[in-house]
């Protein structure tokens, strides 16, 4: 995928992650829009399933995404180690493969009130569809 070994500054080119064009792990290429950070994600997380998303509500799917892929410091909130994660029964298996499980999942990572507000107030109107108690990725199986 498009991450760097190392973090370094990707300039100009980053734009919609320009928050991280001095210092990120994210090449330019891989978050150059939207359709491409929803294709390198694949079809469970296409955020416009129900519609195209206002642009005030898009953008913060754009912020999160940026996060993941750019951020030096978001491995401190990796739930699981890149080769461990846990199965749906329960049990924890080792893999030698991250991209066959969920390494990317984060957890207990701390996020302001203020800016969870902010996500909810500009998403307000938009539309998600949900199934299977109101899984997100569910209904994307559907």
């Amino acid at each position: 995928r498009g991450v760097k070994d190392v973090p370094s500054a990707e300039g100009n080119a980053l734009t919609l992650c320009h928050p991280w064009k001095d210092n990120g792990c994210c090449k330019a290429a891989t978050v150059k829009d939207s359709a491409t950070i929803m294709a390198a994600y694949g079809k469970e997380y296409h955020w416009d399933r129900c519609g195209k998303l206002s642009p005030q509500c898009e953008t913060f799917f754009i912020q999160e995404a940026c996060f993941y892929e750019c951020e030096p410091n978001a491995g401190l909130w990796r739930k699981h180690d890149k080769n461990t994660f846990d199965t749906s029964d329960g049990t924890v298996v080792t893999t030698g493969n991250e991209d066959e499980h969920n390494a990317w999942q984060m957890s207990g990572m701390p996020i302001k009130a203020s800016y969870c507000d902010a996500w909810y107030t500009a998403c307000q109107d938009d539309k998600f569809c949900a199934s299977d108690d109101g899984d997100f990725f569910s209904c994307a199986a559907e």
